[in-house]
């Protein structure tokens, strides 16, 4: 399900020209193949009965269609760690993204749709999805004629909309209609092998009935490419909501046992 919280992935923008070169370079493969494995924890003492960890491994196909398209696919598994150990399927994704467009030296625009695949019990069984669609944007800088290399800036906007056979979940919640996500982002990288990353998310979702909701989510990344295939990753990320019932005072808090994640991955491109 495309929640208010939803994400985008879209690769780092470079619009800088590069000079002519004598030496001949390789075509881009059309085909690309990523494999992705991690585990994540909550931040709560394992002895509290609220703590939480699972590990995930991710498939990620993806082809180019001509030189501007490129169309992907999203597979993977969780396994819990504690309670009940489930093992679960998690929702697929199919998306199609636009190569990024120039506006100007320094700016440039990219674009993608994805579509979820209801593949997940709690999808299939409790909130009766069909599917879900969303569409972002994504508007980034590249400093690199300006001789600045390292800093990438970039804002996200994500509007999601949700299908399901029945309006409520089986647990008699509302399901999500509709969802809107503003998320800002900056990347830091002082090598080319070693790279920083700091994101903040925005988010509102709407019921069939027409509640809204409201999510905030901060997240940092630092991540180490081993070599030319072979990444490395540890994150944390906070999620929660922005303000109290009252809708006035701040009900987030940066690092949070209950809602503050750790993770550690891998991803291997083939």
């Amino acid at each position: 399900m495309i929640t208010a919280a939803a994400t985008l992935s879209v690769a780092t923008l470079s619009f800088a020209v590069d000079a002519p070169s004598e030496k001949t370079e390789k075509k881009p493969r059309d085909f690309a193949l990523s494999v992705d494995v991690s585990g994540t924890s909550s931040l709560l003492e394992r002895s509290d009965a609220n703590y939480a960890a699972t590990t995930s491994a991710s498939l990620l196909p993806s082809y180019k269609l001509g030189k501007d398209f490129k169309i992907a696919l999203t597979l993977g598994a969780s396994q819990e760690l504690t309670g009940e150990r489930n093992a679960t399927i998690d929702d697929g994704k199919v998306s199609l993204g636009h190569s990024p467009i120039a506006l100007g030296p320094i700016f440039g625009i990219s674009t993608a749709v994805t579509a979820v695949l209801p593949l997940s019990e709690e999808s299939r069984l409790r909130t009766s999805l069909m599917t879900g669609v969303q569409t972002g944007l994504s508007l980034a800088a590249d400093f690199s004629s300006l001789g600045i290399k390292s800093v990438a800036p970039n804002f996200d906007v994500i509007f999601g909309k949700n299908f399901h056979t029945y309006s409520v979940t089986t647990e008699g919640r509302m399901n999500s209609s509709y969802n809107l996500l503003f998320r800002p982002g900056i990347s830091y990288s002082p090598l080319e092998s070693l790279h920083f990353g700091v994101m903040v998310g925005r988010g509102f979702g709407w019921t069939y009935a027409g509640t809204r909701s409201d999510s905030f989510s901060v997240g940092g990344s630092i991540a180490f490419d081993v070599i030319a295939n072979l990444n490395i990753y540890a994150s944390l990320d906070t999620k929660g909501s922005l303000l109290k019932p009252n809708g006035q005072d701040i009900n987030f808090t940066v690092l949070d046992g209950n809602t503050s994640e750790a993770s550690l991955g891998l991803t291997y491109s083939f």
